[in-house]
């Protein structure tokens, strides 16, 4: 068997294992919720030196803060009850864990002065970046004298246990966005070499704080005991102190922290509240120190109220409808793109988000990092994305579709990222029922019902969904679990939500994996976008915005554009004024 053919054999025995870990778990939930960052390459530019300006326009030196105070955070909404770092798999618990535990690496987005959509990593528990053999399969790092909160030292046999359990245990909820690790040693007690199946240009943003739940470092012995599911303790900046499900989580100050001075507040409070109206109310009336994110209309509602508060903007990418296309009428792209062409973009921002954003495709063009282009960009298929129901109605007939067409479409409700995403649904099923194109039921669901369901491809017809990929750190793994079957059966549970079944772009999926080299990665990518433009295997909407608040009070911060992607870490850097 030649190499090529071995190694090929041995990611397909790994992609059918990640099979059984979506089965056992009942989805991969909260990388549902929102996934960020990008990939890594040989080109990385060089780490920025720029230090951070506060809103008084005053340079700071991140080691030169104040100690003290208690930090209140405003989540999302209550993480789901669960503390098992390796049962668990809800990307919310990182929510948490972010901040009790470290990882080898941390993505830079988020360092204060680093732009906020920076994706490189840089040190965290290593003491340098990776060194790589030259065949681009052994990554070795050495690590920091460093100490979990019991006092032990943090070892390489630790970050041993931590890889494998979560790649290969029966229990593990994880092993699924594993599937490249062949094996870890630990070589000495602060030397581990990651040994993986294939070149994989992402590795080192797998190993990050802001990786698919994989980058924690776990302490085996602690972990191995009673109190794993109750507790959290690794070598993190903040102790766990207590967690009152929905209502907060307390994390206090790590005074041993292996870099000093860092953190700097005495500790964090993590509220739990889901209700738009009140997380508004408390941020209007100064009860959190640092929001979440809102959009356009509730940004200008909070600032209007609170024109003393530093703000942060970032562009978000555009929420898909995934649709079967193993089976009719969604196997015919026209009707695919018949139902793209139906949706009036222009209106729905009108409606939505004030008028922001702009139309996106599968990889969004927010995911700036590589380049993507916007739908108008892309030649002869940027058509599909024009509002045209005269063209829409023809391509349907063209495909023999009987109209209207009825069917149901499980989304998120209000509950997990607020009404405006319920609206963009209700707003696309107007639009296609009054063209008489569609008579749709919308099938609102709680975060867990997704991630159980639709979430690993278990719907009917069509799907709503967050659509990330195109911004993720860890860019080629996922984009390749979400747009390829790489053997398996055609069946739930499975993140290829739109059932793409596509000989060339899984070729192409599978080669832009191993590009270290940015230039010829991006040139990939190029070819992946012109099919999924052409396709439209997932249709998306516009783009909207993501509007993160911090008190005047808080210095040094520096929200990344991905914040909403567990625990803000970074908030070991930031410190109130007195």
């Amino acid at each position: 068997m030649s190499e090529e053919k071995n190694y090929w054999n041995k990611v397909m025995t790994r992609r059918t294992s990640r099979r059984r870990a979506l089965a056992a778990t009942g989805g991969f939930a909260a990388a549902a919720a929102f996934l960020a960052a990008c990939g890594g390459d040989d080109d990385e530019e060089e780490p920025s030196t720029t230090t951070q300006t506060d809103t008084t326009g005053q340079t700071l030196d991140p080691t030169k803060g104040k100690r003290g105070g208690k930090f209140v955070w405003q989540g999302y909404g209550d993480i789901g009850g669960s503390l098992d770092l390796i049962k668990f798999g809800d990307y919310s618990l990182r929510q948490f864990s972010g901040l009790t535990h470290d990882a080898l690496l941390e993505t830079r987005s988020g360092t204060p002065g680093v732009d906020g959509t920076d994706k490189s990593v840089q040190p965290l528990l290593a003491v340098a970046l990776p060194e790589v053999s030259p065949d681009k399969l052994k990554y070795t790092l050495k690590l920091k004298d460093a100490k979990f909160h019991d006092g032990t030292p943090v070892t390489s046999e630790d970050v041993k246990w931590s890889l494998e359990t979560l790649a290969t245990s029966k229990d593990s909820a994880w092993g699924f966005v594993m599937w490249w690790l062949d094996k870890v040693d630990a070589t000495d007690p602060k030397t581990v070499t990651i040994t993986t199946r294939f070149p994989f240009a992402d590795l080192p943003q797998h190993l990050s704080l802001q990786g698919l739940g994989v980058g924690d470092v776990m302490s085996k012995a602690f972990q191995s005991g009673p109190d794993a599911t109750k507790k959290l303790m690794g070598s993190g900046p903040f102790l766990f102190d207590s967690y009152s499900p929905p209502t907060q989580a307390v994390f206090k100050r790590n005074p041993n922290y292996h870099t000093q001075p860092y953190p700097y507040f005495d500790e964090i409070v993590r509220t739990g509240d889901a209700d738009q109206e009140k997380k508004i109310a408390d941020v209007i009336g100064k009860n959190v120190h640092f929001s979440y994110w809102y959009g356009e209309a509730d940004r200008d509602r909070i600032k209007k109220a609170r024109s003393d508060l530093q703000t942060w903007k970032y562009d978000a990418a555009a929420g898909a409808l995934w649709m079967r296309t193993d089976k009719a009428p969604w196997k015919d792209e026209r009707v695919r793109r018949a139902f793209s062409m139906a949706i009036d973009r222009k209106s729905i921002a009108q409606a939505n988000t004030q008028g922001e954003g702009k139309p996106d495709q599968f990889l969004s063009w927010t995911g700036k990092y590589w380049g993507f282009r916007e739908p108008k960009d892309l030649g002869a298929s940027a058509k599909y994305w024009d509002y045209n129901l005269t063209e829409a109605k023809a391509l349907l007939q063209a495909a023999g579709v009987q109209l209207p067409l009825k069917f149901k479409i499980p989304h998120w409700n209000a509950t997990v990222i607020g009404p405006k995403w319920v609206e963009q649904m209700t707003l696309m099923k107007t639009g296609w029922k009054n063209a008489g194109i569609a008579d749709t039921e919308s099938i609102e669901m709680t975060h867990p019902q997704i991630a159980s369901g639709a979430w690993i491809g278990n719907y009917d017809d069509m799907t709503w969904f967050p659509n990330v990929v195109g911004g993720q750190a860890q860019i080629g793994m996922w984009l390749t679990m979400e747009l390829s079957w790489a053997g398996q059966p055609h069946q739930p549970p499975t993140v290829n939500r739109s059932y793409v079944d596509n000989p060339t772009l899984e070729g192409l999926l599978n080669k832009q994996m191993t590009q270290f080299d940015k230039q010829e990665r991006i040139s990939t990518f190029r070819q992946i976008e012109d099919i999924l433009a052409d396709q439209q295997y997932a249709i998306t909407n516009h783009t909207w915005t993501n509007n993160w608040f911090a008190d005047p009070s808080v210095k040094n911060a520096q929200p990344g554009q991905e914040a909403y992607q567990g625990a803000l870490a970074y908030m070991k850097y930031w410190w109130f004024d007195k």
